[in-house]
């Protein structure tokens, strides 16, 4: 994946990946409609391949996040007994209600997650960060800790990558132990998920209290704006991409209140 060629994507700015990312994700919650849906995560994943990310590899850093929200749809069909019955047995009934439902759920939070971390791949965290800050300048006037925002962004997106280590390497040591949540049922599917994300978290939070620690020591002090080196310059991409995304914003607005 580091050795791919820059596609038109990197070539945007990061507060144009940001915002256009923001219009597409209000596009993809405020709609209603199935077809719709499942269009906007084909076209999610036509972003990846516009970006020249290898399919297989971007599955493989999002296939249990995947599984996750697969598993939480499938819990649809169960607490949503709209329409007619498809199949009954015992107490589980399957309406199509439940079913587009289901289907809606999978697609809206399967668009969201690639196009997240389609972002995480393509932006510069600290230009992204200085982006958000000079957008919120004009709310530091009425007592808004943006600095303090800016920085806490900043912090979060340096340690993803960190995270996303940590959680390979708990996970490569509990199937060494003979732990995998990929064979298996539901629940020792979801004790050994737990038992990888605990050993995540508690890791998470000493690396905060660190940190925090650390910035203590070297005085650190709030409410000074991040310093930056270079000033991304906008070009007519940059333009074309929020309106294509604010177009499919009004598109998605328009089909839904037919």
């Amino acid at each position: 994946m580091a050795q791919r060629q820059p596609s038109w994507l990197d070539r945007l700015t990061p507060g144009t990946q940001l915002v256009s990312l923001i219009l597409i994700l209000v596009s993809v919650f405020w709609n209603q409609r199935l077809p719709l849906a499942v269009l906007l995560w084909l076209a999610s994943w036509g972003l990846v391949v516009s970006a020249r990310i290898s399919l297989k590899t971007f599955g493989r850093r999002i296939r249990l996040f995947t599984v996750f929200i697969g598993l939480t749809a499938l819990l649809q069909l169960v607490v949503v007994p709209q329409g007619p019955v498809l199949w009954q047995g015992g107490i589980i009934r399957i309406t199509t209600g439940s079913l587009v439902a289901a289907g809606l759920l999978f697609t809206k939070f399967g668009t969201a997650l690639v196009l997240l971390n389609l972002l995480f791949l393509l932006a510069n965290p600290n230009a992204m960060t200085a982006a958000v800050e000079r957008w919120l300048a004009p709310l530091q006037k009425l007592g808004l800790p943006v600095s303090d925002m800016a920085l806490t962004m900043s912090i979060a997106f340096r340690f993803l990558p960190t995270l996303h280590a940590e959680f390979r390497a708990v996970t490569a040591a509990q199937q060494a132990r003979g732990l995998t949540y990929h064979t298996g049922s539901v629940r020792k599917r979801g004790q050994a998920l737990l038992s990888v994300f605990v050993p995540v978290l508690v890791n998470s939070f000493k690396r905060a209290e660190d940190l925090a620690t650390a910035m203590l020591l070297r005085g650190f002090q709030t409410h000074q704006s991040l310093t930056q080196y270079a000033v991304p310059r906008r070009t007519w991409r940059d333009g074309a991409a929020c309106g294509g995304s604010i177009v499919i914003l009004f598109v998605v607005i328009g089909m839904n209140l037919n």
